[in-house]
């Protein structure tokens, strides 16, 4: 029986037909470059994502300092000190969005292309290569991790918009009944710039998130339902 690698590599000897030649080439140099070649094309998104929930974290710390600052008896000074800070505070979280933005569009708009265009191939690929239960079994797993990779970036990019879109709830809510006008003008000010949801655009003018991952998966399965009744004619 022929043994099958990863990577085909050149050796000095033949192990496709030698189970102990093959398990070295398998485990020294497919296992070695293998976990190194996904290491190098995951920690990008591994650190996306790390700064992206910290980027939900400050959401919510904004959110508790809303809730939570302007309780109780306070005089026009110090209700103009928070509300400085509060405006210093969105402002910071306005610019980190952007800046990431900026720095992750084109990688989120690339993981997006390669889903809509890889995912397909894998299930075309998978029509093709029924008969081999071998050969079925990686692209299984190699479709899987894709389009949880899909979810699950959509869904953390969702939840930024989801954090945010309370806030002008959380502005208006606040106890401003009996503040000078000089705050209520502020306040105002505030809920204006607190308005506009934080929905990730990505490279192209993409808004990543749940509806372009819906709108992926459909289209994938649409092109495997297409190909595959075209195939039975």
């Amino acid at each position: 029986m022929q043994t099958q690698t990863c990577l085909h590599v050149w050796a000095p000897f033949d192990y496709r037909y030698d189970f102990h030649k093959w398990l070295i080439v398998h485990i020294i140099i497919n296992v070695y470059v293998v976990a190194h070649g996904c290491g190098i094309l995951g920690i990008f998104d591994v650190v996306f994502y790390i700064i992206v929930f910290h980027l939900i974290g400050h959401i919510k710390v904004l959110k508790y300092k809303i809730k939570t600052q302007f309780e109780g008896d306070l005089d026009d000074e110090e209700v103009k000190k928070r509300l400085v800070n509060v405006i210093k505070y969105h402002a910071f979280i306005i610019k980190f969005f952007k800046d990431v933005e900026a720095a992750f569009g084109i990688n989120v708009s690339g993981n997006y292309l390669n889903n809509l265009i890889a995912d397909s191939l894998m299930l075309y690929n998978l029509m093709i290569i029924a008969q081999d239960k071998g050969t079925v079994i990686i692209f299984v797993v190699m479709t899987t991790v894709c389009i949880t990779e899909l979810i699950l970036m959509s869904f953390i990019l969702e939840e930024v918009r989801i954090q945010s879109d309370d806030l002008p709830e959380l502005i208006y809510f606040m106890p401003w009944e009996n503040w000078s006008l000089n705050n209520k003008k502020m306040l105002v000010l505030i809920l204006l710039r607190i308005q506009p949801e934080l929905a990730f655009v990505a490279a192209g003018g993409l808004r990543a998130g749940v509806r372009p991952m819906t709108s992926i998966i459909k289209s994938t399965f649409s092109y495997y339902v297409m190909l595959k009744s075209s195939m039975r004619e």
